[in-house]
């Protein structure tokens, strides 16, 4: 497959050297043109059915296309000069078919055109005023709605047309405005997080849109006391952002992570801190539990008699004796004490006075009148 545009480029470089044509020339100047464009036409139609494999297609087209786009930035620069050519109505014919080429690559040959390659400037310029419109509309509804300043900044830089070079950026800049304007219509009380959704759901991916997104689900569980409700509401934006998804978004940037992704990762995350976090929790209070110390209206001495009878009619089992004081003293208060050291126990445990064995024998009673009442 050999290259198709050498007489365009031709007809450009006598048109840019020369200032002076004759009539003839200039009369079958857009003839031959015109010629030239339907001969193109026909060599692309066919080549479809006479080149092989895709691949190779694709690398034919885009060599066209990269020189069609060239050309058509050469001459729009020549006819918009300050100064103005001689021959800019010939070098205006030219344009038109360049352009028209151009045009009918893309929706003929769509499989095989390369849109993420830079788009020429006549479309560039058509399409950024387009865009910048869409813009402030879209900003304009966003102050109507009530979104927060912090939103409409984020918008604004995450969708900044400076950004925008290949046919690709332009049509997903298009897109999103024409998909957010249809929500709005749809649902005038449309808020910030169905905004959100609907920009995650096409691909947007600005560094500033996934911050601010980061930062939205933060202050969305910061004022929740309960982890599980944190944790439920982490849950509720990981279904939420994963049906909004169903289908593989083309990327704004390509060279960005997905912010799906990148935004799943985060609640991911989250999650299994907040789990990890409960966890802890959960455990430390049932070990403070556990280690709790049991407040009796015993005094020690008493505490200590009760603990040895319970010892000696074995409903006890000390394997050492000695380990009862430690026990007692880790595990009981008294109404006298907080806390109970070992020593007092142990002197306790086997000197028990009158008074204490009496108080003891009154709660033992008791305990057994509530048994007989039981049985």
């Amino acid at each position: 497959m050999q290259f198709e545009l050498t007489p365009f480029e031709e007809n450009f470089r006598e048109l840019i050297s020369n200032n002076t044509f004759s009539r003839k020339y200039k009369t079958d100047f857009e003839k031959n043109v015109d010629r030239e464009y339907e001969r193109l036409i026909y060599m692309f139609r066919n080549l479809v059915f006479k080149a092989g494999k895709n691949s190779e297609i694709k690398r034919y087209v885009y060599m066209h296309q990269q020189v069609l786009t060239a050309l058509a930035d050469a001459i729009e620069k020549a006819i918009t000069s300050d100064i103005e050519h001689p021959n800019k109505s010939l070098l205006n014919i030219l344009y038109s078919y360049i352009r028209d080429l151009l045009e009918w690559l893309s929706v003929e040959l769509r499989k095989y055109f390369d849109f993420s390659y830079k788009a020429p400037i006549y479309f560039m310029t058509q399409s950024l005023a387009n865009i910048k419109n869409q813009q402030e509309m879209l900003t304009e509804k966003f102050k109507q709605l009530d979104f927060s300043e912090d939103f409409i900044t984020m918008f604004k830089k995450a969708t900044d047309v400076s950004y925008v070079i290949s046919f690709t950026d332009i049509y997903f800049w298009l897109d999103l405005y024409d998909i957010i304007h249809k929500k709005i219509l749809e649902n005038l009380k449309t808020d910030e997080y169905e905004i959100i959704k609907l920009m995650i759901e096409t691909g947007a991916n600005h560094d500033v849109f996934f911050s601010y997104v980061a930062k939205f689900i933060a202050n969305a569980i910061d004022g929740m006391p309960l982890i599980d409700d944190q944790i439920t509401m982490l849950r509720h934006f990981r279904e939420d952002f994963k049906c909004s998804c169903r289908k593989r978004p083309e990327k704004q940037y390509s060279d960005n992570k997905s912010s799906r992704k990148l935004i799943n990762t985060i609640l991911k995350q989250k999650i299994r801190f907040l789990e990890l976090l409960k966890f802890v929790k959960d455990n430390s209070e049932d070990a403070q539990m556990m280690n709790s110390q049991y407040k009796v209206s015993f005094s020690v001495k008493q505490l200590a008699f009760f603990i040895h009878l319970q010892m000696e009619t074995g409903i006890i089992l000390w394997r050492r004796a000695k380990f009862a004081p430690q026990y007692v003293s880790h595990h009981y208060s008294t109404i006298e004490r907080e806390s109970i050291s070992e020593k007092s126990v142990r002197n306790a445990l086997y000197n028990h006075a009158g008074e204490d064995i009496k108080k003891v024998i009154v709660k033992l009673t008791e305990m057994l009148e509530l048994a007989k009442g039981k049985y």
